[in-house]
């Protein structure tokens, strides 16, 4: 094979190196131009405009931006070859122009660009529309609308409950204003017959009647309610009186009284009627008891909370007719210890107790003695110390009958700590 030899002469002949060498300077030659002699280019661009970008300024306005806040807009700008080669859309800034801002309002703001390192020829359309307006919060209670409410007879309803009670409302004034009253509304298509809780949306209405209708500027701190009827059955029960120290010989069916009212109409809670058959006015002390005895018993007091007094009697009164009753003084002497403790030894000081007030009937009064009656002394419920005390006693004729002492008696006691070593 014949070797070439490589010269100078060789490779300027060569076409292909040619080429490289023109291109070559036609790169170099552009460049120089670019640079040095013409280095400004113009380019267009289509930027987005966001007013919630100056969102923090219009805060200081107390300001919020209502509407669409954001516009597109065609930018074309000036500046070196190499920068515009660099930059895309997003990378140009716009900022509205806030000088003219001073309250709620729609706004026409001119945009200006901010890049140092570029002139803006021009921004189409020069301007971004803003519609500004004062957010503020306005609560209202939440009212219950019923339609087809009704309560069977033998029924009764309550006091409705709502839950939440109140709504609060967030938005711009123009159209809190609007707003008057919030309401939950429900159809009810059957009679109730038991407490019943609804549930559903509420709804906001203006002074027409028409509903407000929510939209991204307006905001709700809830949307539903519970709406709560108490419904309660009608009952008449009977008024009872119940006895305390009731002495032996006695029965409740041999004392002789009349009530005022003698039932009651009630409303009660419906899940509860099969529970109550009575209505206990309270009790009548058999210490405090003479034959012609009246009692005045309060209803309020003793109604349980969840019932309603249908008729609105405010009082009981009692009265006892006993017939063939009649007073008589003794002295007791009989004195018993009841539930005594096994480390003290006690004893009664008091001799006697004199002038005891007994009521009974006339046949049964002229046969008793002192002996048939005893004063007991119950320790159970008291602390025992050593020492002297005075203590309660209950007094009764544990052998007869129709016969009761009148009145708080007491005696003095003694207490001895027993000596554990004998």
């Amino acid at each position: 094979m014949k070797k070439i030899k490589f010269t100078f002469q060789n490779l300027f002949q060569s076409n292909r190196f040619l080429q490289i060498v023109a291109l070559t300077v036609g790169l170099v030659c552009w460049f120089f131009v670019a640079a040095y002699i013409n280095p400004d280019q113009e380019a267009e661009y289509m930027v987005t405009v966001d007013m919630a970008d100056r969102q923090d300024a219009l805060d200081q306005l107390g300001l919020k931006i209502i509407g669409d806040s954001k516009e597109t807009v065609r930018v074309n700008v000036k500046g070196k070859r190499f920068r515009l080669s660099q930059i895309e859309a997003e990378d140009l800034i716009l900022r509205p122009s806030m000088s003219r801002i001073d309250g709620p309002g729609m706004y026409k703001l001119a945009l200006n660009g901010e890049n140092e390192d570029l002139e803006f020829l021009s921004i189409t359309p020069s301007t971004i529309s803003v519609r500004l307006d004062v957010y503020s919060t306005k609560v209202l209670p939440i009212e219950a609308e019923l339609t087809g409410f009704s309560v069977p007879e033998g029924y009764v309803g309550q006091t409705q409950s709502i839950a939440p009670k109140s709504v609060s409302i967030s938005g711009p004034d123009e159209q809190l204003s609007r707003i008057v009253r919030c309401v939950f509304r429900y159809n009810l298509d059957k009679p109730i017959q038991k407490t019943t809780t609804l549930n559903g949306d509420i709804v906001l209405l203006d002074q027409n009647g028409n509903v407000v209708e929510l939209d991204d500027h307006i905001t709700t701190d809830v949307k539903s309610a519970s709406l709560t009827i108490p419904i309660l059955r009608i009952r008449e029960l009977p008024f009872v009186i119940r006895f305390l120290n009731l002495p032996p010989g006695i029965q409740e069916d041999d004392l002789e009284y009349t009530l005022s009212s003698s039932r009651l109409e009630v409303a009660v809670p419906t899940d509860t009627t099969d529970r109550y058959t009575e209505i206990p006015l309270g009790y009548v002390d058999m210490k405090e008891l003479e034959p012609d005895s009246v009692f005045v018993f309060d209803v309020a007091d003793i109604l349980p909370s969840n019932f309603e007094n249908v008729r609105n009697i405010e009082n009981v009164v009692v009265e006892f007719k006993l017939e063939n009753i009649e007073k008589k003084y003794i002295n007791v002497e009989n004195f018993q210890i009841l539930n005594q403790s096994s480390d003290y030894e006690i004893t009664v000081t008091t001799n006697r107790l004199s002038n005891v007030l007994i009521y009974g009937e006339k046949e049964v009064l002229e046969e008793l003695t002192p002996g048939d009656f005893v004063a007991e002394i119950d320790l159970s419920t008291r602390e025992i110390l050593p020492g002297q005390f005075s203590t309660g006693v209950n007094i009764y004729a544990p052998n007869k009958s129709m016969v009761w002492a009148s009145g708080d008696y007491s005696v003095i006691i003694h207490v001895v700590e027993k000596d554990q070593n004998r």
